[in-house]
């Protein structure tokens, strides 16, 4: 019931939206589907409410003290001062907390009492004590200031071990934790981030990625010199260009010199992995514990603009910000717009763009959090816009929030306000499942689960809900089983003696039930068994279509009555006789190859010795999967292995007593039936491509032929 209001639910807001979009057209109110969105569980573009509202656009020209050439960077500082790396102009202007221009800082006093200058400076960052560290891009070095303006230490390129001769030290963002130790990013270094002490000793890499080579590189790499191989490494284009400290001491890093490929083939296919990751978060030994929870790894759009070079569509982060309840923000200098995720992976909002309205950018290059406040450097627009969270937005912080402080039940009340103004926004439902689990109101949370796909919850609140009838089913189980093999075994003892009279005494005329009789007989002994059916006629058609009828519905109630937990997608649009095709598919292709094969390799058996040897091989199918389905319906996703595992039996035992049937009815060595049998399946990928060969020239002729009575239908 829950799950049908839910959806009911979903179809009201979507066509909310709707309706707005065509009275905004109706009134010449101009709309961009792209102010605000998700992406759903099956990776399509949904409109979303905005998390955040463009309230302020500060146009730095205006002011020529403050007008930017080319900033990099913005940093907030504790107590509300906002600094821009102005790098064109090679300076560093400061900003009250009221966003009011206060001052420029260009010169300072070096260790030698002389004055000097900053040279393209591309990072800067404030810590607790109101120091500030600038990234000095083009003088190789990092400055640090104190609030006064005065020189504190200047950290100077990096020596020691990890250091080769023709490094190149440029570094573009710093951060600094809670200690003093000094991170920062390089241009031009492949090697990760440079941690120094708060001394500014340099310590070492972190998080250095590995460099992937194709089989050409490597092919040519091994004729390299040493000094080309170095060479090749450092022209690779910088891992990270963005580093920033969140609030428990972890680095978050963003890249945008990955393979943009691999990169997308590891978004659409919701990989966890970090290899082709854009944006990771780094513990103190420089391992990635980025959470990638939601549906899709937090890598940017799904979709996007295939009539573009892949490089020209695929997202690429180059800035990151995090606030105090996980939550953080990702910009794509692709398309011009922010990626929100939750500290969990979760996708909450897309927003911004290209262009020059408000909340749009001609070209951002950073961004940072202000409290709840997301403050945007626009640095070809020369302006900066502080994003204000909206309603909706609060609702959604104030959420996260109180889920990192373990105050659930309050959590759930903002989840469940959010819900009506958001149905489409999953991680709502996540997360009040997540916190009706920790309530242990599991039947709830199993819906909720299953309402967004969140197989893995589901099973933690299936256990949990099993739990509560352990004893039960300690008891029921046992029964169950002793139950079940007294009942197949006293079965499978009367078939036995009933087989044996026949054997004795051969009816006159084997009919349907008799031939589902003697099935029993093979799959137990299949060489004699079936050399029987050859011989002896033990078998018949109509058991063998009975049988793979019974496997079919076997099939297909382990694939949709199995269990939330081990059903298929019922999201999925396949038919149920789509579902069949494709199961009898293998079985009857394997017939006919092995028919057309045999008949060269001098089989003795003909198609119907085939055909039975297939259907009655089957059996163990039909048997084994409807009590597979059944345990499913009583097992988590941890115990999985005995559902897959029976599943699995059943497979592997019809597949042996085909091969080992076909070796009777064809009288072949076993030799040569491996061989026999590799050609079948040789041309079983024959086969199939003649038939996607043929259905492809069908509808090209279908599609010749509409097109003819289309134009003469015109014509006419």
């Amino acid at each position: 019931m829950l799950i049908r209001v839910k959806s009911t639910l979903k179809k009201t807001v979507a066509v909310f939206f709707v309706t707005v979009i065509i009275v905004s057209g109706l009134f010449g109110i101009q709309v961009d589907a792209y102010d605000a969105y998700v992406y759903s569980r099956s990776g399509e573009f949904q409109k979303s409410l905005p998390l955040y509202i463009p309230e302020t656009v500060i146009d730095l020209s205006v002011d020529p003290a403050s007008k930017l050439s080319g900033a990099e960077d913005l940093a907030i500082s504790p107590d509300g001062k906002m600094y821009i790396a102005d790098t064109g102009n090679n300076r560093i202007l400061v900003f009250d907390e009221n966003y009011q221009f206060v001052r420029s800082i260009s010169k300072f006093v070096n260790t030698k009492k002389e004055k000097d200058a900053f040279n393209a400076p591309c990072g800067i960052y404030v810590d607790s004590n109101l120091q500030l560290y600038i990234a000095d891009t083009e003088n190789s070095r990092i400055v640090v200031l104190d609030e006064k303006d005065q020189l504190v230490k200047v950290i100077g390129a990096p020596t020691g071990t990890g250091i080769t001769d023709n490094f190149i030290y440029k570094p573009i963002s710093v951060t600094v934790d809670v200690g003093g130790r000094v991170y920062a990013v390089s241009r031009s270094s492949n090697m990760g981030v440079l941690s120094f002490s708060s001394e500014g000793i340099f310590e070492g890499f972190l998080g250095v990625q590995s460099v992937t080579f194709s089989a050409i590189d490597l092919f040519w790499r091994t004729f390299m010199t040493q000094a080309q191989r170095e060479s090749s490494v450092q022209n690779i284009p910088a891992d990270y260009n963005d580093i920033e400290m969140d609030a428990d001491g972890f680095l978050f890093v963003t890249s945008s010199a990955l393979d943009k490929t691999k990169q997308y083939n590891a978004l659409v296919s919701g990989s966890t992995a970090s290899d082709y990751a854009p944006v990771k978060r780094l513990n103190p030994s420089g391992d990635d514990i980025l959470q990638r929870n939601g549906f899709y790894p937090p890598a940017g759009d799904i979709e996007i603009d295939t009539a573009l070079k892949i490089d020209d569509a695929v997202s690429a982060f180059s800035g990151v910000s995090v606030n105090a309840t996980g939550m953080y923000s990702v910009f794509d200098v692709t398309n011009q717009r922010i990626f929100t995720y939750s500290r969990e992976g979760n996708l909450l909002c897309v927003f911004g763009g290209q262009g020059t309205e408000k909340g749009h950018f001609i070209s951002a290059s950073a961004l940072a959090y202000k409290e709840r406040e997301l403050v945007v450097l626009d640095k070809k627009g020369g302006t900066v816009t502080v994003f204000s969270p909206s309603p909706y937005g609060t609702l959604i912080e104030d959420a996260l929030s109180l889920q990192k402080q373990r105050k659930y039940d309050l959590a759930l009340q903002k989840w469940q306000q959010a819900l009506p103004l958001n149905a489409n926004l999953d991680i709502i439902y996540a997360d009040m499942g997540k916190a009706c689990l920790r309530n242990k109101d599991y039947d709830t949370a199993m819906e909720y689960f299953e309402l967004v796909g969140k197989r893995e919850d589901y099973s933690k609140a299936f256990a949990e809900k099993r739990n509560q009838y352990v004893g039960w089913l300690l008891v029921l189980v046992p029964a169950a089983v002793v139950i079940l093999s007294l009942i197949s075994s006293r079965f499978l003892r009367k078939v036995k003696i009933a087989n044996k009279a026949d054997d004795v005494n051969p009816p006159a005329k084997i009919g349907l039930k008799k031939q589902l009789q003697y099935a029993f007989y093979p799959i137990f002994h299949p060489f004699d068994g079936f050399y029987m059916i050859k011989r002896h006629n033990r078998g018949g058609v109509a058991g063998a279509c009975v049988i793979i009828l019974a496997a079919s519905v076997a099939y297909l109630i382990s694939n949709y009555l199995s269990g939330y937990l081990f059903s298929v997608d019922m999201a999925s649009n396949n038919s149920l006789i789509f579902d069949v095709v494709s199961f009898l598919y293998p079985f009857l292709l394997f017939g006919v190859a092995n028919y057309c094969v045999t008949s060269l390799f001098n089989g003795e058996g003909n198609f119907r010795h085939i055909f039975l040897t297939i259907g009655y091989a089957m059996l163990p199918i039909a048997l084994i999967l409807p009590l597979a389905t059944i345990i499913a319906n009583l097992l988590s996703l941890e115990e999985s292995i005995i559902v897959s595992g029976l599943v699995g039996i059943a497979y592997v035992w019809s597949v042996l007593l085909i091969f080992f049937g076909t070796i009777s009815i064809h009288n072949y060595s076993f030799t040569k039936n491996i061989v026999a049998t590799l050609i079948t399946l040789l041309g079983m990928v024959i086969i199939t491509f003649l038939l996607l060969l043929f259905a492809s020239l069908t509808q090209k002729l279908w599609g010749f032929i509409y097109n003819v009575i289309t134009e003469l239908s015109y014509r006419l």
